[in-house]
């Protein structure tokens, strides 16, 4: 089953800003029904965009209904 999250998360970078922002709403395969912790959505983001899951900061992860 999918469902759907809004993000809004920074990646640092090399840039003279030190960090480039993010925000969307992504689609998530779920096999189960526990709660995303922090960690895994870090992970998971970093995965598909390809960063360390250290340099990712997470501001905002919320179900969209």
């Amino acid at each position: 089953m999918e469902e759907k999250y809004y993000t809004h998360f920074l990646i640092v970078d090399g840039t003279q800003d030190g960090y480039t922002e993010f925000s969307g709403v992504v689609e998530v395969m779920r096999y189960s029904e526990t709660e995303f912790e922090d960690h895994d959505v870090r992970c998971m983001l970093a995965d598909n965009l390809e960063v360390e899951a250290d340099d990712l900061t997470v501001l905002q992860w919320s179900r969209v209904h």
